[in-house]
């Protein structure tokens, strides 16, 4: 089961989602606990008819999936929390005891936790690690742990594909929408009058930002606001280029993994050797029909003589700026796998 929430900054919004798996044995592994909500902790105990929670993934580095994992173990004082391998803490790298995270190990390989031992959900799910470092700037070190449910055939993931649907959900807020709608703030209406068309233009530019920064066709407005921008004709054509395809967020494309590009294809192809017909991401849509092979080349980009999903080189300028920034004063990119 998906439990989906919204993670907002100002009017812009993506949805985040936690996954629960209830294996054979009753017992429940909960992946990425979003926010500590009556509703989802309600609707959890619903969908899995009151099972008990035995186990709590954090499977990614990001802050945003690992903020509840406290929160989630007070609630499930008996479940046993697991992170990825090098898990620090941002901006002060804490003991996770002490940030109410005690854990009973560390995600490994396979059917393996880290320290070799056998994983306590070894029977039905599987384990695919990534994990480099990425010294650059002081950052965090890279990792990311997919699970394979054997049962459902799905790959279970954080960060590494998303899907953009055309239309927004429900989830997000209509009012977010309506006030990015305005073509020319401070000539247009601020928000915009509740339609089909300006809801869709919102979810557009809406995802353009999230993707990009500062995306194509989108330039400082005259109100001051930092996100009412004025936009030029051809964004909708921009979105749809993106719209309802599998693709690495250009964040993590740019300014991830491209920083070891044959550690991140080494990880791509463990994952395609499990037998799943379906990805289940943490963000956007879900779940996404697609097969290993398929999954394996929406990782093209970082493979010599593939092109891959191709991104729009005038929306990807700031991020390959700070990448090459980046490159110039810490971590330099490696060489394609």
């Amino acid at each position: 089961w998906g439990f989906v929430q919204e993670q907002t900054i100002g009017p812009t919004s993506t949805t985040i989602r936690s996954v629960a798996v209830k294996l054979s044995d009753g017992s429940v592994l909960l992946y990425n606990p979003v926010a500590p909500t009556r509703e989802f902790f309600s609707l959890l105990d619903e969908a899995t008819g009151g099972a008990e929670v035995r186990w709590i993934v954090c499977g990614s580095y990001a802050i945003e999936h690992f903020t509840f994992m406290a929160d989630a173990h007070r609630q499930f004082p008996d479940a046993g929390l697991y992170v990825t391998p090098k898990k620090r803490t941002p901006p002060v790298d804490l003991p996770l005891k002490l940030l109410g995270v005690p854990l009973a190990g560390v995600v490994g390989e396979g059917d393996r936790l880290e320290d070799g031992s056998r994983a306590p959900w070894a029977d039905e799910l599987a384990t695919a690690v990534l994990c480099y470092d990425n010294p650059e700037a002081g950052s965090l070190p890279i990792a990311e742990a997919a699970f394979y449910d054997k049962v459902s055939k799905s790959l279970i993931l954080t960060d590494a594909v998303e899907s953009i649907p055309r239309e927004a959900t429900s989830i997000v807020r209509t009012e977010n929408l309506l006030t990015l709608a305005p073509d020319v703030p401070g000539v247009d209406e601020i928000p915009s009058p509740d339609s089909e068309l300006a809801r869709r233009k919102g979810w557009a530019k809406m995802s353009l930002l999230v993707q990009f920064f500062q995306p194509d066709k989108s330039m400082p407005g005259s109100t001051g606001n930092a996100f009412e921008l004025e936009w030029a004709s051809g964004y909708l054509d921009d979105f749809e280029a993106i719209a309802e395809k599998p693709f690495t967020a250009p964040i993590l494309r740019y300014l991830v993994y491209s920083k070891n590009p044959a550690a991140v294809i080494d990880w791509v192809e463990r994952c395609a050797a499990f037998d799943f017909e379906r990805v289940i991401p943490a963000h956007y849509s879900a779940p996404l029909a697609i097969n290993p092979q398929e999954f394996s080349e929406v990782f093209d980009f970082l493979r010599k003589d593939k092109a891959g999903f191709e991104l729009s080189e005038s929306s990807s300028k700031l991020l390959k700026d700070i990448n090459g920034f980046l490159a110039d004063n810490g971590q330099p990119d490696l060489p394609l796998a």
